[in-house]
């Protein structure tokens, strides 16, 4: 393949083919499509959208086998209007009041229209793949079908952890494979499917994207605890003040047994008690020991799609070179 497009261009416009699409599937219900268009950050004039990385694992995924990555649109915009109706409701379940520098969509509008438009926008997602024009759709619409089960799943977990003293490690990565890395994995078959892969490639693709998305919420922990509030848009040691059972926190309250009731509690931290939390879980080793967990899951999708290319002839150069551009902090990581 030569001349192929830009990751930028590739987002851009699979961006405007989301924004047309919604555009149309909302006339004349205009407090429902300026909601829509709020959460997805296109109301003018500041607008500012998320990265789009799932649509971009699809789009990326089906070049692997055509240059016409068009063909995966319908997929791509089913898996992100998914991924934003989780969203929309986890916002309302953790009661979070900002999302991406605003506020979030029960907060602006109230909780009933949040729910309601999250609800239609799980209906448009699934009406994007039952219309995706897939020569399989059977199989496109039970990995979508699959995927949405799953990070539901998740979501109860997750929540159901709230309210759990303790975790263990193994539940925890579990409850991450379905909350985040399940719509990874799907992202990467939607895309293999729409192209016309075989079933072994497309197997393939959804464990190596299982393994990435596992690393990108670990990578997100991180983030959590470590990341600069400049670029994360949000403080230091953000999850010990939401007291979320984070890997990095987890694994520490294993270790500490105070530093965990503290976690449990409803224990509001200072800023004095969130640099001492930090330090502590420095001192215990969770800092190396995340940086590791996250460089050798990405160490072994890494492999796998090099075994890919080596075995099926694709070149997955530019996929791997996005997939690692997830993670372009690791490389300064202490």
């Amino acid at each position: 393949m030569t001349n192929l497009p830009s990751f930028s261009e590739i987002r851009n416009q699979f961006e405007n083919y989301l924004l047309k699409s919604i555009l149309v599937e909302t006339l004349g219900f205009p407090l429902l499509q300026e909601m829509i268009f709020y959460h997805f950050g296109w109301q003018e004039p500041k607008r500012k959208t998320g990265k789009r990385l799932r649509p971009m694992l699809t789009l990326l995924s089906a070049e692997l086998q055509t240059e016409d990555i068009s063909i995966a649109y319908p997929a791509a915009a089913a898996i992100e209007i998914l991924h934003n109706f989780t969203l929309v409701h986890d916002d309302i379940e953790d009661n979070s009041d900002t999302r991406h520098g605003q506020q979030t969509l029960w907060k602006k509008y109230g909780v009933a229209q949040a729910i309601n438009t999250g609800d239609y926008m799980s209906s448009l997602a699934l009406a994007m793949i039952s219309h995706s024009g897939s020569n399989r759709p059977e199989l496109m619409m039970s990995t979508f079908l699959e995927s949405s089960s799953e990070v539901t799943k998740g979501q109860h977990e997750d929540i159901k952890f709230e309210k759990l003293k303790t975790i263990s490690e193994q539940e925890y990565l579990r409850m991450i494979g379905r909350k985040t890395a399940s719509l990874f994995s799907a992202s990467m078959k939607l895309g293999a499917i729409s192209a016309g892969a075989d079933e072994q490639i497309i197997d393939k693709l959804g464990e190596i994207g299982h393994q990435f998305g596992i690393a990108y919420q670990i990578y997100d922990d991180y983030l959590g605890i470590w990341g600069d509030p400049s670029k994360t848009g949000k403080p230091a040691g953000n999850d010990l003040i939401e007291h979320k059972k984070s890997y990095p926190i987890l694994l520490g309250m294993q270790l500490d047994s105070s530093f965990g009731e503290i976690i449990s509690s409803d224990k509001q931290f200072t800023p004095a008690e969130i640099t001492k939390s930090i330090r502590l879980l420095e001192s215990l080793g969770m800092k190396g020991r995340i940086v590791d967990e996250v460089n050798k899951r990405l160490a072994v999708g890494k492999t796998e799609l090099d075994t890919l290319k080596e075995t099926s002839g694709l070149d997955t150069t530019r996929l791997i070179d996005y997939l690692y551009s997830l993670f372009n902090l690791v490389k300064s990581f202490d």
